[in-house]
């Protein structure tokens, strides 16, 4: 089969998150099982190229320049309509007949492909947007009129561009051919959201590539490292673990925490946590974002893994920590 993965997360240059790891465990997989793989990455300012890694062959793409775009009001509005455009036009002029074409609920990058119904396409749930503003933004912060964002949680404040970004996402869905959950729960919670029957999804728990994490020494010949992968935001909650790192000191001092994930600053250049403030990170290494390439050192070398988040669909991270 010629499967193209839209995604505008793919490591090493824009592996961001979830979604990025997800494609770069299954793209090859699929690629090793003799299926002629693709993958698209639609995204601003990206300088175009094509190259094959261990069998798919990666497509790299910037938007495209549209005058008086930029002028439309609000993140999201732009960012969904301009992924959905970008996706349609480089598939086009790859001139590939693809059997299928995969692409994730989040910003809305099949929007487009899915609507003009050329091929076959399969929705992937991942988080979508309305889930991320739920969980990520403190109800008394809101303010849908933040003149300067800075951050993602301040773009998720305002509430008209969330809810026309969660609209794009969800006509997206609805008009993909076939539609996909990692789990249940995320299933049933976009049915009860009224986004789309229950009935339309399939879950099909995500894959990871075991043998990537072979020959990991025992966590009984580690440290007392407690390991937290994940950007800090509140959805994550990072703080839970901060704080529960603080506690365990009491008793047992050698406990650490090590925490891998990108973070803004605030003014004493510590991790910015406006829902949950903090001075102190005793016991904690802050490791900023790290390659996907680095993670097997980090969880080798710690005994526990943590995840605190408020809501996960079905984590990549939480998965190959198993394995590991």
């Amino acid at each position: 089969m010629r499967i193209l993965f839209l995604s505008a997360e793919y490591p090493p240059e824009t592996g961001w998150g979830g979604m990025g790891s997800y494609v770069a465990c299954i793209a090859p997989a699929l690629s090793a099982r003799g299926h002629d793989v693709h993958v698209l990455s639609c995204v601003a300012g990206q300088a175009r190229s094509d190259r094959i890694d261990q069998g798919v062959s990666i497509h790299r793409r910037p938007y495209p320049r549209i005058p008086g775009f930029g002028r439309i009001p609000g993140y999201f509005r732009r960012e969904t309509i301009l992924a959905g455009i970008a996706a349609f036009l480089e598939i086009v002029r790859l001139k590939v007949n693809f059997d299928v074409v995969e692409f994730t609920d989040r910003g809305a990058e099949g929007w487009m492909v899915a609507a003009a119904r050329r091929l076959p396409t399969v929705a992937q749930l991942h988080t979508p947007l309305y889930i991320l503003a739920e969980y990520g933004v403190v109800p008394d912060q809101q303010n849908p009129l933040r003149s300067k964002p800075a951050t993602w949680d301040d773009f998720l404040c305002n509430q008209a561009d969330v809810r026309f970004g969660s609209w794009i996402e969800r006509f997206a869905v609805r008009h993909a051919s076939a539609v996909t959950s990692p789990s249940a729960m995320l299933a049933d919670e976009v049915a009860a959201a009224k986004w789309i029957d229950r009935s339309r999804i399939k879950v099909v728990p995500t894959a990871i590539d075991a043998n990537r994490w072979s020959g990991i020494r025992s966590a009984a010949d580690t440290e007392p490292i407690v390991q937290f992968c994940g950007r800090f935001e509140r959805r994550k909650s990072p703080e839970t673990l901060i704080d529960a790192i603080a506690i365990l000191r009491r008793e047992l001092p050698k406990v650490t925490g090590s925490f891998a994930g990108a973070y803004h600053t605030n003014t004493a250049r510590l991790p910015a946590m406006p829902w949950s403030p903090r001075k102190n990170f005793e016991g904690c290494t802050l490791l900023g974002h790290m390659p996907r390439s680095s993670l097997p050192e980090s969880l080798e070398a710690c005994r526990v893994f943590a995840q605190p988040s408020l809501f996960e669909n079905f984590s990549v991270a939480a998965l190959e920590a198993m394995a590991a």
